[in-house]
C-alpha cells in the first residue's frame, strides 16, 4: 500500500513540474490546473506519511479474553504457563472468592452467581476428591491436601489439581464426556463446545491459561468445616479472599440429606458411620458464625454470612448486596439467570432451576414432626441466633401462612 502510494506520489510530482512550466505561457485556466495538482501532491504525501505511521508495529498491553474468545490459545504447555510479570498482576488485581456451606444448604445455587459471570473463572468444589482420598488413605492429611490445592487454583495451576475431584468422577477419555461438570461450569461449556479434547491434561493446559485471563476467581465448598483451618491464606497478603458464609435452617437441611437417600461421605470421614450428623451440623454452623460475631483481624471485611432463605425470598436484592460487597459490578448475564431459574422447579435432586421462595420451606410439607422436633433441640442455640422460629406443634408448622424465616436484612446484627 505505502509502495503504490509513493509511485503515484512521484508520477503527480513529475505532472506537477511540468504544469508549472507550461503555467509561465499559457492561460489562466491552466494555472488553476497547477495549483490544484501541486495541492494534491501534498495530500498524497500527508496520506503516504500517516499511513508509513499507522501500518508500523507496535508493542500493545496483552487484553483479557473475551467469555467465548477461546481461538487464540496455544494446546502447548508453554502457552498454558504465562509469564511471571502477566501472573502477578493477575494474583494483585483479583478477588478470591469462597462460597463456603454445608451440604444441601443451597452452595450450587449461590455458585451460579458467580459461574454466570463472564470475568469470573469460577470452580465447582475442587476439594470433592479429597474426601475419598482421606477415607482411602490412613496417613493422608486432609488439611495439607485442601492447603496445596488452595494454593494451586489460587495461582490457576490447575494441572495439580486432582482431576477426578474438579473435572471428572471416573477415568474417563476426555473430559468433555462429562455432563454433569459440564453442566456445573461456564467456562468446560465453552472449552468443550470450541474444541475436541482427547485428554485432561490438555484441557486442564487450556482451563490455566483462561483461569489466568479472568479478572476474578471463585469457587464454592462443602468441605470446609471451620475458617481457621484457612488462617494462613488471609495472613498472606498475596491473595485478597473474601468468604461468603452461607447458611440455611438445619431442618430443611437434614429434610434434603434425608430425601437424596445417600451416604454423607465428608461427615463419615470427619466422624465415622456412628456420630451424630444433626449435631455435627449445627456444631460446624455455629463455629464459622462465630467469626461473623467477633471478627478477628485476619478476617476484617473478608468474611459475609448470608441465609439461603433470604436469597431465596429475595433473589436480586441478596445478589446485590453480595456484590457490593466484593466490590464488583452485577453484569446482566447473572441478574437473567436469576430471572430464569428461580421461578419454576424442573424435580431434579442436584438442580440450579428452583422455584427459590417455595424450595425454601417446602421442608415443613413433608418433614415428620418428631424429626423437627429432634432438630430443634439440638440446634436451638443456633437457630436462635440466625432467626430462625421453632415450631411447638405440627398444625404451625404444616401452616403456610406463617413463616418460620422472617426476611431480616441478611443478619446484619451478627
Amino acid at each position: 500500500m505505502i509502495h503504490v502510494l509513493v509511485t503515484q506520489a512521484g508520477h503527480l510530482e513529475e505532472t506537477s513540474k511540468q504544469c508549472c512550466k507550461m503555467s509561465e505561457t499559457t492561460s489562466k485556466h491552466t494555472s488553476a490546473l497547477c495549483t490544484m495538482q501541486s495541492l494534491h501532491l501534498v495530500l498524497l504525501v500527508v496520506l503516504t506519511i500517516f499511513v508509513y505511521y499507522v501500518s508500523k508495529p507496535h508493542v500493545t498491553e496483552v487484553q483479557p479474553m473475551n467469555r467465548f474468545d477461546v481461538t487464540n490459545v496455544s494446546y502447548t504447555v508453554s502457552m498454558a504457563q504465562p509469564t511471571d510479570s502477566i501472573q502477578r498482576t493477575a494474583v494483585s488485581e483479583r478477588t478470591y472468592v469462597m462460597v463456603m456451606s454445608q451440604k444441601r444448604s443451597g452452595s450450587s445455587f449461590m455458585g451460579e452467581l458467580f459461574n454466570q459471570n463472564p470475568t469470573v473463572f469460577f470452580m465447582f468444589e475442587p476439594l470433592r476428591s479429597l474426601t475419598s482420598l482421606a477415607m482411602k488413605k490412613t496417613s493422608f492429611s486432609f488439611e495439607t491436601a485442601v492447603h496445596n490445592t488452595l494454593n494451586s487454583i489460587f495461582k490457576c495451576e490447575l494441572t495439580h489439581v486432582p482431576v477426578s475431584g474438579w473435572v471428572v468422577k471416573k477415568t474417563e477419555v476426555s473430559t468433555c464426556f462429562n455432563a454433569f461438570e459440564m453442566q456445573n461450569n461456564s467456562v468446560l461449556r465453552q472449552i468443550c463446545s470450541k474444541y475436541d479434547l482427547t485428554g485432561n491434561q490438555m484441557f486442564l493446559n487450556i482451563s490455566s491459561t483462561l483461569c489466568k485471563r479472568r479478572s476474578h476467581f471463585a469457587f464454592k465448598t462443602i468441605r470446609i468445616t471451620d475458617l481457621a483451618h484457612l488462617k494462613p491464606f488471609f495472613v498472606n497478603d498475596e491473595f485478597n479472599i473474601k468468604v461468603i458464609h452461607l447458611v440455611r435452617d438445619p431442618r430443611a437441611v437434614m429434610n434434603s440429606r434425608h430425601l437424596l437417600h445417600e451416604e454423607n461421605l465428608d461427615f463419615i470421614r470427619r466422624k465415622g458411620t456412628h456420630a451424630d450428623e444433626v449435631k455435627d451440623l449445627c456444631q460446624n454452623m455455629k463455629v464459622n458464625i462465630a467469626y461473623g460475631q467477633h471478627i478477628p483481624d485476619w478476617l476484617v471485611g473478608r468474611y459475609k454470612l448470608v441465609r439461603y432463605e433470604d436469597l431465596a425470598e429475595k433473589p436480586f436484592q441478596v445478589t446485590s448486596d453480595i456484590y457490593n460487597y466484593l466490590g464488583w459490578i452485577l453484569p446482566q448475564e447473572v441478574n437473567t439467570w436469576i430471572l430464569r431459574n428461580t421461578d419454576h422447579d424442573d424435580d431434579k435432586a442436584y438442580s440450579r432451576t428452583r422455584d427459590s421462595r417455595k424450595t425454601a420451606q417446602a421442608w415443613r410439607k413433608t418433614m415428620p414432626f418428631p424429626d423437627v422436633l429432634n432438630i430443634q433441640n439440638k440446634c436451638q442455640d443456633v437457630m436462635k441466633l440466625l432467626g430462625y422460629v421453632q415450631f411447638e406443634s405440627r398444625q404451625s408448622m404444616r401452616d403456610a401462612k406463617s413463616s418460620c424465616i422472617p426476611f431480616n436484612g441478611y443478619l446484619n446484627h451478627i
